[in-house]
């Protein structure tokens, strides 16, 4: 068997296989409160960008995410 043969039959689609789904658990850190005006401005911000017409899920995810960019 060739070399080119072999590749073929590695990269072919094969209907059979699925992905390895990988989940990530995390939890809320112990002793850690944010303040009630951080939680408030959070949440005033978020429903800004769902009343702008962003999906609410996707809007939280790239929300968290920009917070995570200002703080490093």
């Amino acid at each position: 068997m060739k070399f080119d043969d072999c590749v073929k039959l590695l990269t072919e689609d094969v209907n059979g296989f699925k992905s390895i789904k990988y989940i990530k658990r995390e939890f809320y850190p112990r002793n850690f409160e944010l303040s009630k005006d951080f939680i408030n401005a959070f949440k005033k911000e978020h429903a800004r960008l769902i009343s702008k017409g962003l999906d609410p899920k996707p809007s939280f995810k790239k929300l968290c995410k920009a917070l995570l960019f200002y703080t490093v």
